[in-house]
C-alpha cells in the first residue's frame, strides 16, 4: 500500500468514525426515558452473572500490583 492509498484508507476510517459517532448521538437523543432505564438495568445486571474467583473478593489486587512494581524497580 503506497502513501496515497494509506491516506485514502485513513480518510475512509475517519469519515466512518465521524458518521458512527453522529449516529450514536442521534440514537441516544431518540431514546425514551423508559428505554434508557431498561438498557441501564440490563447492563448493570450483567455484573451479577460473572463468576469471579473467590480470591478476587478478598483483595483488589492493588497491593500485589505495588509489590510487582517494586520488584521491577529493583532489577
Amino acid at each position: 500500500m503506497n502513501l496515497e492509498e494509506q491516506r485514502l484508507w485513513l480518510g475512509q476510517w475517519r469519515a466512518a468514525a465521524i458518521a458512527l459517532q453522529q449516529q450514536k448521538a442521534k440514537d441516544l437523543r431518540r431514546l425514551s426515558d423508559s428505554e434508557a432505564r431498561r438498557a441501564t438495568e440490563s447492563l448493570l445486571s450483567l455484573a451479577g452473572q460473572i463468576n469471579y474467583d473467590s480470591k478476587r473478593w478478598r483483595t483488589s489486587g492493588l497491593v500485589e500490583q505495588q509489590q510487582w512494581f517494586g520488584k521491577q524497580m529493583t532489577r
